[in-house]
């Protein structure tokens, strides 16, 4: 520089277009946000680095800055810290250059990852301004109270049918709702975010980005209202979160009254339903302040503290690791503190666990398919994220300007954790110390080292309990079926649901009036048959013997009798024949006469030598001969013909009489025979096996109980059952044995190896959650089944009632455990989760069984 030359100094000059807005309600300890409206993004400024900003006029050097704040302050302020302040500011653009400024780089349509991707529709900032004006009845306290009162009215509607509405949701599963679901998710939600873009231009912000998004590959849609931040009133930075969910809950509730009131199977009914099925469901994910939807930008504004999830997040891996937070110079309040510690617990659980699940799904389908080359990919996408999802843990240096969050739904948090590594800046109230952080830095990785040695010894030496969980169904340990051996009518049953009974203890009473007179009938033939036994084992008497002599002397008499009149009848055809032989003779010589003459009178009447007169009496007399000769004939015929049957008949029976008075006679002079008593002693055996055939039949009618137990059949049932007629092995009550009861217990196919009979098990029931039943393992099922298959138990398990489901298709085996019931709390068919100790383990064993499972089985089939 030559003397007489004015030098020119050009000290930094903050951005005229920044827009700075002071929260006078913030509690983050940086009570100042500055907006970039090139970039559109958004900084926090504590008070001295307010400060600091202002003083910069392009006109005030840096010492000179330095010295105010000093005064201002009362603290002192580095040269080196205030100079990597600015350094700071001009890398992030905020200070005016003298160079050409570069156009921005257009922001990309699409960004994020595949599990936070965001897609970038229009810029909607006209058209919502546009809408301030015809959306204004829908700010005002009357609209407040109608929505309001109709939320709470169909909130409760939803609770009053809630069996129809359910009904009615389930028939929505078809193909042909399928296009008006997505359709009808996609005006709502944009209508969700609209009302997040109306309110925010109401109070005066900007939002120039509206479009999709895919959160864990679930759609949603975002509106990025980043100008709340410049609200200095929290309220309406709340208000602009909350009116989105809000307006939904408001079309759900419209949804709830219209599907009420109009009929089932019309358009509008069907449209109805698809919004509540959809819009529900929705409004519950939005409000989870565990992902960085409403919810969670809500919770942040209420509680005051900016980029709440990050900053939970390092001060969490600050306390696992042993080393304080940097990512904040100011140390956080105890309140802060608190927060920290429940929203990052909660959060990380949560995503840990969604990390999880979605490893888990997606992992199970790739390398089951595709095996090894089915695990590339999976690494591929969840390996940066979960990366991403640890560094989070990890406490970073701090930039000077910390960028807020930019309002619900802001740019994925990863890319914002991202660009704040990237960055690194002083604060003007940090002065830099590196041997200090070289002996820290030193000591923490000590205590680090100290910690992961005493970890591993722990997982190594300590042991905890292995625990097997499953589906339980309740069955009797016995279990019976009354039911009827005979047939009959039901005139009482003597017990009631829940009588416990005995064994032999009568049920029911039958009544069979015809069993009871075909017993009285088979007793009187009994009698009889056995009087006769008496008779033939006692013999017959003298008088039977004369009896019988007279019986023969009779018979024999009447068969001479009968032999003498038939010889009598025979000499009289005898005579009868010849007589009429002779008269046949007779007749027969008279015929020829007579024809000879007939002949000749005949011959004579021909020429005239004798009258008409003559000729027709020779005729008549021949012709009056000719018959009698055929009677003659006749009568000898039916004579000769006569063989005296009846007569001969007459002297058969009388032979016969004879022959069995005879034979009578000599069974009574002989006496009983062996072989006739002994057949009359079967018959009178055959009648007394039926009499007690029907005597029991006829204590059957009795029902009793074939075990002790409890009566389980309904009251209502029970009650039916008198007057009925029921047959034969007709079910009439069911008695199971309740003191000790089985448990069927679904066990998972890979965890069954660890089951052992003789373990301990214990079960929480649904209907009992604050008891707790224990057992031993009893049985292990021989076979292995699906989950719905396990739904039928073998029949060797007494019962068929069906067993809990595992879900999801999963393979499962049968494990049965006895339980002592002796309060009869534990009913047939009660479901709950069972837990069966199978004995203790290392903590490391516990924690890897499950890898170390798939390793080497799935990954083993690979090579």
């Amino acid at each position: 520089m030559t003397p007489g030359t004015t030098a020119t100094v050009s000290w930094p000059k903050v951005r005229s277009d920044l827009i700075i807005r002071a929260h006078t309600s913030s509690s983050s300890g940086k009570p100042f946000v500055v907006k970039d409206p090139v970039t559109q993004e958004f900084f926090g400024l504590r008070e001295v680095e307010h400060f600091v900003v202002r003083q910069l006029d392009g006109s005030t050097s840096l010492d000179v800055v330095r010295r105010r704040a000093e005064e201002r302050f009362g603290a002192p302020l580095e040269e080196e810290t205030i100079a990597r302040f600015v350094r700071t500011l001009r890398e992030l653009g905020l200070l005016e250059s003298a160079a050409p400024e570069k156009a921005p780089a257009p922001r990309r349509r699409i960004q994020g990852n595949p599990f936070y991707l965001r897609l970038r529709l229009c810029d909607p900032n006209r058209f919502l301004g546009w809408l301030v004006g015809p959306s204004q009845p829908f700010f005002t306290r009357t609209f407040l109270t109608f929505s309001s009162a109709l939320i709470l009215t169909a909130l409760l509607m939803s609770v009053m049918s809630s069996g129809d509405l359910a009904r009615d949701v389930k028939g929505l599963f078809r193909l042909d709702v399928l296009a008006l679901v997505w359709l009808t998710v996609f005006f709502v939600a944009m209508a969700h975010e609209v009302a997040h873009g109306v309110t925010c231009r109401r109070f005066g912000g900007q939002v120039h980005d509206i479009g999709f998004m895919l959160i864990y590959s679930m759609p949603a849609f975002y509106c990025d209202v980043s100008d709340t931040w410049l609200f200095p009133k929290k309220s309406r930075r709340l208000l602009v979160t909350f009116a989105g969910p809000y307006f939904e809950l408001f079309i759900w509730a419209v949804a709830i009254a219209t599907w009420r009131v109009t009929d089932t199977g019309t358009w509008i009914n069907l449209l109805a339903l698809v919004v509540i099925a959809t819009s529900g469901l929705k409004t519950l994910l939005n409000l989870n302040p565990l992902i960085k939807l409403d919810g969670y930008y809500f919770l942040s504004d209420a509680l005051g503290i900016p980029n709440l999830r990050r900053r939970a997040f390092a001060y969490i891996g600050g306390l696992l690791t042993g080393r304080s937070s940097v990512s904040d110079p100011v140390p956080p309040t105890p309140r802060e503190r608190r927060v920290f510690v429940l929203y990052g617990l909660a959060a990380s659980i949560y995503s840990f666990l969604l990390l999880g699940v979605t490893t888990y799904h997606l992992g199970g389908f790739l390398i089951g398919r595709y095996q090894f080359w089915g695990l590339l990919p999976l690494v591929l996408l969840l390996g940066p994220r979960l990366r991403k999802r640890f560094r989070s843990f990890v406490p970073r240096r701090s930039k000077a300007l910390e960028r807020p969050p930019s309002g619900p739904p802001a740019f994925p948090e990863d890319a914002d954790e991202e660009r704040e590594a990237d960055r690194d800046g002083g604060s003007p109230t940090n002065g830099g110390r590196p041997s200090k952080g070289r002996r820290e830095e030193s000591a923490r990785r000590l205590r680090a080292a100290a910690v992961i040695a005493v970890a591993g010894v722990v997982l190594l030496l300590v042991r905890m309990e292995l625990k097997v969980t499953g589906e339980f169904t309740v069955l009797p340990n016995d279990r019976s079926d009354v039911r009827s051996m005979v047939e009959g009518i039901v005139i009482s049953m003597d017990v009631d649901e829940g009588t416990r009974v005995r064994t032999g203890q009568v049920v029911a009473r039958l009544v069979d009036r015809d069993r009871a007179a075909e017993l009285i009938g088979v007793q009187g033939e009994i009698a009889e048959k056995q009087a006769m036994l008496r008779l033939l084992r006692a013999g017959p008497t003298s008088e039977q013997i004369e009896l019988g002599a007279r019986e023969v002397v009779t018979a024999e008499a009447r068969r001479d009798h009968s032999e003498k009149r038939i010889a009598e009848a025979q000499q009289m055809r005898s005579e009868q024949i010849a007589k009429l032989q002779a008269t046949v003779r007779r007749i027969e010589d008279s015929l020829g006469y007579k024809q000879a003459q007939y002949a000749r009178f005949k011959a004579l009447w021909g020429v005239q030598l004798v009258s008409r007169k003559e000729y027709e009496d020779a005729e008549e007399l021949m012709v009056i001969t000719g018959r009698q000769l055929e009677e003659a004939r006749a009568e000898l015929a039916m004579t000769m013909a006569d063989d005296l049957g009846e007569l001969r008949k007459e002297l058969a029976l009388a032979q016969t009489q004879a022959a069995e008075a005879l034979g009578r006679q000599t069974v009574l002079v002989a006496g009983s025979r062996p072989e006739e008593i002994e057949a009359r002693e079967a018959e009178v055996a055959r009648l007394q096996a039926k009499r007690r055939h029907l005597e029991e039949s006829s204590r059957l009618l009795e029902v009793t109980s074939p075990i002790s137990g409890v009566v389980t059949t309904a009251s209502r049932q029970l009650r039916l059952m008198v007057g009925q007629s029921v047959a034969k092995g007709d079910l009439l009550a069911t008695v199971q044995d309740l003191s000790t009861v089985m448990t069927l217990i679904a066990v998972p196919e890979k965890e069954v190896a660890e089951v052992k009979v003789g373990q301990l098990v214990a079960i929480k029931l649904r209907a009992y959650p604050h008891e707790t039943f224990e057992g031993r393992v009893t049985t292990i099922a021989t076979s292995v089944r699906s989950a719905a298959a396990a739904g039928t138990p073998p029949k060797e398990a007494v019962a068929a009632p069906k067993p809990a489901d595992e879900g999801n298709g999963e393979r499962v085996v049968l494990v049965t455990s006895e339980i002592e019931n002796a309060s009869l709390l534990l009913k047939p068919e009660m479901t709950g989760k069972a837990k069966i100790y199978c004995g203790p383990q290392p903590l490391f064993q516990l924690m890897t069984r499950r890898l170390a499972r798939v390793v080497r089985v799935e990954f083993w089939s690979w090579w």
